[in-house]
C-alpha cells in the first residue's frame, strides 16, 4: 500500500468514526428535545382538560410552566363528547385557525383511538391534545395550538445538523493536514522496511552467485553429485525468493501509477501460450475461454505479471493429471475484465482462503518440497491488484481452487 492511499485510508477512517459519533449525539439531543416539547405540551392540554376544558386566568404556576401571562397567549380548543363519541359542545372561542366543523371531525377521530395524548396536523398548524373519559360515559378533547413550539424545534434540528455537517468538514480538513504528520512513524516504518527488503536482496546476490560459480567449478573439477545438485537447487530458490523480495519492494515503492487501455485478451492468450508446454510436460492440461475485445484500464507489465503470478500458482498446487482452466471475459458488456483461472486441488478442504494473499503465507503449511513457493506472489497480485482499483478472491468447491481477479 502506497502512503498516499494509506494517507487516504487514515483520512476515510477517522471521517467515518466522527461521524457515527456526531451522528449519534444529533439524533439523541434532538430527539429528546423533540419529545421534550410535547411533552410540555401535553402537561399543559393535561391542565386544561383538568380545569374543565377552559384554562383558569390564574393558573397554579406550582404545577406547570405556565406563567400568570401564558393563559392570554395560549390558542386552544374543547370538544365535549358522549358515550357515542358523538359531538355534544364545542368551545373555539380561543383559536382562530381551525373551522366548528373541522375541529368536531379531529375530535372524533381521535377520541376513538386507544391512548390519552398526541398530536394532529390541521391546515398548517400542529395541535398536541389531552383526552379525558370520564366515569359515565363521554369525555373531552383539549387541542393546544404548538405551531410555534414545533418550527421552533425543527429549525433548532435543521440547524444542529447543519452546524454538524460543517463541524465534519472542518475535521476532515484538519485530519487532511495532520494525517501525514500522524503518519509519519508508520510512513518511516514501511520505508526503512522496502530498504531493508531491497538492501538485502542486493547483498545476497553476490554470495549467492558465488556459491553458484564455485558449485559449477567443484562439477567441472569432481563431476556432478548428490551434493552438488542441492547446492545448486537451493540457489535457485534463494535466487527466486530475492527476486520475488526485489519485485514486491519495487512495486510498494511506487507511488504513480500511470494506467492505460490494456488488451487482456492478447495477454491472456500470451500467457497461456508460454506455460502451456510447462503444464503438459508435468502431466496437466489447460483449458481456455478467452473472449475478444476485452480490456482494462492497468499496466500491460503489471496484467501480464498478475497471469503470470496465477497460471504458476494453478502449476504449483494441481493435481498430478488435473486441468487447470482460464477463463477471460468481459466485467460488463462494455469494459473492465473478469479473470477466472482454477485447477484441480482435492487438498484444498479445510484451508483458510481468506489468508492466501498474506505475505510468506503457503497452505502447505509443512513447507516440503512438493510446492516450490515462499507465499509472496499472491502478495504481489493483490498488491497490483490494489494499484488498479481491482478485487481479488480465492474459493475452493468441489475439488476445485478458483481465482477470481476483477479489473476495472
Amino acid at each position: 500500500m502506497s502512503v498516499r492511499e494509506l494517507q487516504k485510508q487514515f483520512i476515510l477512517t477517522a471521517t467515518a468514526a466522527i461521524m457515527i459519533v456526531m451522528t449519534v449525539l444529533l439524533v439523541m439531543v434532538n430527539l429528546y428535545n423533540y419529545s421534550r416539547t410535547f411533552l410540555a405540551e401535553y402537561r399543559i392540554a393535561d391542565y386544561i382538560a383538568e380545569a374543565g376544558g377552559v384554562m383558569p386566568s390564574a393558573p397554579d404556576e406550582s404545577e406547570t410552566d405556565l406563567t400568570p401571562e401564558m393563559p392570554y397567549s395560549l390558542r386552544y380548543f374543547t370538544v365535549w363528547f358522549d358515550e357515542d363519541y358523538k359531538v355534544t359542545e364545542v368551545n373555539m372561542d380561543r383559536i382562530y385557525s381551525v373551522s366548528d366543523e373541522r375541529a368536531r371531525k379531529t375530535a372524533v377521530l381521535v377520541a376513538e383511538r386507544h391512548g390519552s395524548h398526541g398530536h394532529v396536523r390541521i391546515g398548517r398548524s400542529t395541535l398536541a391534545y389531552s383526552i379525558r373519559h370520564q366515569e359515565a360515559g363521554g369525555g373531552l378533547v383539549v387541542f393546544l395550538d404548538c405551531t410555534a413550539e414545533v418550527r421552533a424545534t425543527f429549525l433548532i434540528i435543521s440547524r444542529s445538523c447543519l452546524l454538524g455537517f460543517f463541524c465534519l468538514l472542518f475535521f476532515v480538513a484538519v485530519v487532511s493536514s495532520l494525517s501525514r504528520w500522524a503518519l509519519q512513524p508508520m510512513v518511516r516504518n514501511m520505508d526503512t522496511q522496502r530498504q531493508f527488503i531491497t538492501n538485502a536482496s542486493h547483498e545476497l546476490k553476490t554470495p549467492l552467485t558465488i556459491i553458484n560459480a564455485n558449485t559449477e567449478v567443484l562439477e567441472m573439477m569432481y563431476g556432478k553429485s548428490e551434493w552438488t545438485s542441492s547446492i545448486v537447487h537451493q540457489v535457485e530458490r534463494m535466487t527466486g525468493l530475492v527476486n520475488s523480495m526485489t519485485s514486491l519492494a519495487k512495486i510498494q515503492e511506487r507511488d504513480e501509477v500511470t494506467l492505460t487501455d490494456v488488451d487482456v485478451t492478447d495477454l491472456a492468450r500470451e500467457a497461456a501460450k508460454s506455460f502451456r508446454p510447462v503444464i503438459e510436460q508435468q502431466g496437466r492440461s489447460l483449458m481456455v475461454n478467452i473472449d475478444d475485445g476485452v480490456k482494462t484500464r492497468a499496466e500491460t507489465d503489471g496484467v501480464r505479471e498478475l497471469f503470470n503470478i496465477f497460471l504458476d500458482n494453478a502449476v504449483k498446487y494441481c493435481d498430478e493429471k488435473g486441468v487447470i482452466t482460464m477463463t477471460v471475459g468481459h466485467r460488463t458488456r462494455d469494459r473492465g475484465a473478469r479473470i477466472t483461472i482454477s485447477n484441480m486441488y482435492r487438498e484444498g478442504k479445510g484451508v483458510d482462503y481468506s489468508r492466501l494473499f498474506d505475505r510468506f503465507y503457503r497452505v502447505d503449511t509443512s513447507h516440503s518440497t512438493r510446492t516450490q513457493g515462499f507465499g509472496i506472489g499472491l502478495s504481489m497480485a493483490q498488491e497490483l491488484t490494489e494499484r488498479y482499483k481491482g478485487r481479488i478472491s480465492a474459493s475452493w468447491k468441489d475439488g476445485v481452487i478458483s481465482f477470481v481477479l476483477i479489473l476495472p
